[in-house]
């Protein structure tokens, strides 16, 4: 029978073999600016590469040298200096329609972006985080308290001890993994519950455990969760050759990318065995 079965399975394999090919040629692009940012109420922080940075790879290579400034009603506001993530803002602001992100290359030109108003602040109720049995997880937990009409969220949880401390702008970076929407609690109160890896490995081997999570809660305008949203359906379409890739949304003139806006509240809790 398995015999059977093999000459059936090679003569059907046989039988759908490619018989002639063509080239076909593709569309090409010229190269612009990519340029992933986020405004909230601790500052602003944007990541600046090229659309070439992306090809063949997942992963960007490091920020783009390029002057990155924000303007408001086309006047200077600031300078965004360059750190090791992002370029970042020294002062924070109430962003508006009125604010714009302005970012200049020698060679790609010049990209922008018009800034939205921020939501409205959502605090972080009752949070906690306990070690699980092996000490390598902690169980986190939070609660907020939905102000009804639709918000959407997003949150992170990012360990630390008194040895190792996570870059300050790293609230900047939000995974599409990590957002929710209120259609099933508004008016509510929601708790969050999540598990989370706090130990790892440093350079020299030693095992590294953390005695603190900050966690961070953002409530997105519809835009913003619109982009993550989008970003996320688009990175899981390389689980599925075969399906349908939407675009990512895009709010950058002259390039590519979004810059978003939220309200982060957060708050740094101690882990309990």
């Amino acid at each position: 029978m398995r015999f059977f079965l093999a000459l059936l399975l090679i003569a059907t394999l046989w039988s759908c073999e490619v018989t002639s090919v063509k080239n076909v040629p593709l569309p090409t692009s010229s190269e612009k600016l990519a340029v992933i940012g986020l405004a909230t109420n601790l500052g602003l922080g944007v990541y600046v590469s090229t659309t070439a940075s992306f090809q063949g790879s997942s992963v960007a290579t490091g920020l783009l040298a390029a002057r990155v400034s924000l303007l408001r009603d086309n006047q200077m506001v600031e300078l965004l200096q360059k750190q090791s993530l992002f370029y970042t803002t020294s002062q924070r602001s109430r962003y508006g329609p009125d604010y714009l992100l302005q970012v200049q290359h020698a060679t790609l030109g010049e990209a922008s972006a018009a800034l939205e108003s921020l939501p409205e602040r959502v605090a972080i109720v009752a949070p906690s985080a306990t070690f699980d049995k092996n000490e390598r997880d902690v169980n986190v937990s939070f609660s907020l308290k939905d102000a009804g009409a639709k918000n959407y969220y997003g949150y992170k949880i990012v360990p630390t001890n008194s040895r190792f401390s996570a870059p300050d702008s790293l609230f900047y970076r939000l995974s599409p993994n990590q957002l929710f929407d209120n259609l099933a609690f508004a008016n509510q109160t929601k708790t969050v519950k999540i598990r989370q890896q706090v130990a790892w490995r440093s350079a020299t081997g030693q095992t590294i455990r953390a005695n603190r999570v900050t966690i961070y809660l953002y409530h997105l305008s519809p835009a913003t969760y619109d982009y993550y949203r989008s970003l996320g359906e688009y990175l899981s379409f390389f689980d599925d050759t075969f399906a349908i890739v939407s675009p990512v949304k895009n709010n950058i003139k002259n390039g590519h990318g979004f810059v978003g806006v939220c309200n982060i509240d957060s708050v740094s809790v101690v882990i309990r065995p």
